[in-house]
């Protein structure tokens, strides 16, 4: 039987023809649950697109992120259309299984590791269900090796681990607990195991590690275990970590130890107001300068995330936060517009005020507005947004934060990181089609109030969801607490 599995994806800008940096994990790791009579095949259209008249497979199987769902949709009417078996999963299905089921022949809720091989066992034996879902929070221990050896060479960093999944946090617009409300650790010797699986395609490839985990220091005891047993594999690696955890010198300094040289952290706004009305009670405005310092002083980059467009942001103060970036020290600094996704509490909430816009998941990317702000024009908040993204990464900017951070985090540290960052303005800023957006304020239409609750979904009864049986080969222990 020959299997395709298709990770969808839509560039966030006019002029972005394909994303190089990073895979997400999931494609690989459903290749590995695959029986091995199946013949596996895994496109990642970050990288190229799928041509559906050339497709050759008995099933396919897609997965895709909100922005990139109506694609999904697009692809699996047309594979349908050929008599090709279509199963759809993954964060955007999850959220509202009644939207995709229409288009497709079956879908999966949630996790995948036991409902994901009983699709394809009821396939082959002709008794497919229309709907699957595996219990929520399964222990993570005997998952097994993704398959690296798919992903496409054309990656510049493909040496991606999975530690934890989960979050304990409940942060207003994030999906994850409207997915599983579970936070889980995997077993630190399957991690070691995943991490010396990869060849990573070259040297820089295999020597650094992305975890692609969503708080990978949330359990501080797993973390230090884990950080142990990696000091011997003289690795480099990157993860997502909460500002919180710089409060711990010895976890960052064993971290940085373990090969740490760069942190993702959620700071998401430089408002007090701000932060407690997502729910981000663990970060304090008042620490940021400190906790910049405490990774910079173990030799850890700063990457840090803001959103613009929160509900006590205007304009001026949109404004203001480059300088306040640029006076903590942050390496590396991504902005996004707020994005309420479906089946958040945001998402929710702004649905019963009537201030969602019909305008289609694509724009759901981050990089679009897609309601109304409460104190500035959605111009207002457009222009700020996108004078915020060419200060973050114009010229002098960058070279700015490249040439100090020597000075923060050592020479090695430095380099990779700058690497990136070097990249990164190349790709947002001198790119001559980059990263005007292709949509508009102007010309995006906004959803009328009686209708937002309903924004995005067609009404259609789910089916119960099939029963599943764990797959030979693996049987999910009796669930623990990881802490």
């Amino acid at each position: 039987m020959k299997l395709l599995i298709i990770c969808t994806w839509r560039p966030r800008y006019a002029g972005d023809k394909r994303d190089w940096q990073f895979p997400p994990l999931s494609a690989v790791f459903l290749a590995a649950l695959c029986p091995s009579h199946i013949q596996v095949e895994v496109i990642h259209e970050q990288i190229r697109a799928v041509d559906v008249d050339t497709v050759d497979a008995d099933i396919v199987a897609i997965t895709s992120i909100t922005s990139a769902a109506p694609h999904m949709y697009e692809l699996a009417d047309r594979l349908r259309a050929r008599g090709i078996t279509v199963l759809l999963g993954g964060v955007h299905v999850s959220l509202l299984p009644e939207e995709a089921l229409p288009h497709a022949d079956a879908i999966a809720i949630g996790e995948a590791e036991l409902s994901f091989p009983q699709m394809l066992r009821d396939f082959e034996k002709g008794r497919l269900q229309r709907v699957y879902r595996q219990p929520d929070g399964l222990p993570l221990a005997g998952l097994p090796v993704p398959r690296y050896d798919l992903f496409e060479k054309e990656f510049s960093f493909r040496h991606i681990v999975q530690a934890t999944r989960g979050c304990p946090f409940r942060c207003s617009f994030c999906t994850l607990k409207a997915i599983d409300k579970h936070f889980r650790v995997r077993p630190p010797e399957e991690v070691i195991r995943d991490i010396q699986a990869s060849d990573g395609g070259s040297w820089l490839g295999k020597k650094l590690v992305l975890f692609w985990d969503d708080n990978l220091t949330a359990d501080r005891r797993y973390a230090r275990e884990l950080f142990r047993k990696m000091i011997p594999l003289r690795k480099w690696w990157w993860s997502q970590f909460s500002i919180d955890v710089a409060a711990d010198r010895d976890l960052l300094d064993l971290a940085a130890k373990s090969g740490c040289k760069g942190a993702f952290v959620g700071m998401e706004s430089f408002s007090a107001s701000n932060l407690l009305a997502v729910g981000k009670r663990h970060n304090h405005v008042e620490q940021y300068r400190a906790a910049v310092r405490a990774f910079h002083h173990a030799g850890i980059a700063v990457h840090a995330g803001i959103i613009v467009g929160l509900d006590h942001d205007d304009a001026k103060s949109i404004q203001d936060i480059p300088a306040a970036v640029a006076d903590l020290g942050i390496d590396l600094p991504f902005v996004n517009l707020l994005t309420p996704f479906p089946a958040t509490p945001l998402y929710q909430d702004m649905a019963k005020e009537g201030r969602l816009w019909d305008c289609g998941w694509e724009l759901h990317d981050g990089a679009h507005i897609t309601f109304d702000p409460l104190h500035m024009s959605a111009e207002e908040l457009e222009s700020a947004y996108w004078a915020t993204h060419h200060a973050f990464y114009s010229v002098p900017s960058t070279l700015r934060r490249v040439l100090r951070m020597p000075l923060h985090i050592g020479p090695t540290a430095a380099a990779l990181n700058s690497y990136v960052i070097l990249r990164l303005m190349v790709e947002n800023f001198l790119n001559p089609d980059h990263p005007w957006p292709e949509e508009t304020v102007a010309n995006t239409p906004k959803l009328h109030p009686a209708n937002a609750a309903a924004s995005g979904k067609i009404p259609v009864a789910l089916p119960v969801p099939s029963p599943i049986h764990a797959a030979p080969g693996y049987a999910p222990p009796a669930r623990t607490d990881p802490r």
